[in-house]
């Protein structure tokens, strides 16, 4: 009995972005090389993986429950899935099987990029930046005391001063002499002569 062949899978990465190019048909022939292709790119820890089915024609049972399979595998690794590429036909059986709900679908590899990317960080909080600059800063370590030259001078010793003996105590001159009293001249009006004549009125 001949092997039936398997239909090649692709695989391709891109930083932490995996893609696995689905073959034209999908069936259960496809499974072990699906499989191989998503463990290798598991290996390498991409956080999301894109299933092209840019390429695929057919997809029967068997392709679904391995697709369900798939995004299974990698939700529950907390990869994210995107699918794109697909024909009106496959995208109806998506929605009918639930895959919608798992997955998101894309129109290509540049809309996968663009629902992938990360939101920018955002800037600190102003209240944070003002605690970060309100923290306290080490205090330089106090420099040694220098010694003052007035200590030095105020604790050495000094010479003891004999007191002055006090100055003499002199009498003045008024106290030295008594004042002597010099009896007071009275002048008397000259005594009438009775032999000169009165003069004339």
């Amino acid at each position: 009995m001949e092997s039936v062949a398997q239909p090649p899978v692709g695989i391709r990465q891109n930083g932490v972005l995996g893609y696995i190019d689905f073959p034209r048909d999908v069936t259960a022939q496809t499974r072990e090389n699906a499989y191989a292709a998503y463990n290798q790119l598991a290996i390498q820890r991409v956080q999301a993986i894109g299933f092209n089915f840019s390429g695929t024609d057919y997809l029967n049972s068997a392709g679904i429950g391995l697709i369900i399979s798939l995004v299974e595998d990698a939700t529950h690794a907390g990869r994210k899935v995107f699918a794109y590429g697909l024909n009106s036909h496959n995208r109806k059986l998506f929605r009918m099987v639930g895959l919608t709900e798992r997955l998101t679908l894309v129109a290509d590899e540049a809309e996968m990029l663009t629902k992938f990317a990360p939101p920018a960080p955002e800037p600190p909080a102003p209240e944070t930046i003002a605690a970060e600059s309100a923290a306290p800063q080490s205090a330089p370590a106090a420099e040694p005391p220098v010694p003052q030259a007035v200590a030095t001078e105020s604790a050495a010793p000094q010479a003891t001063v004999a007191p002055e003996p006090p100055a003499a105590h002199l009498p003045t001159e008024s106290q030295a002499q008594p004042k002597l009293e010099e009896p007071a001249t009275q002048v008397l009006p000259p005594a009438a002569d009775p032999s000169s004549p009165k003069a004339e009125v």
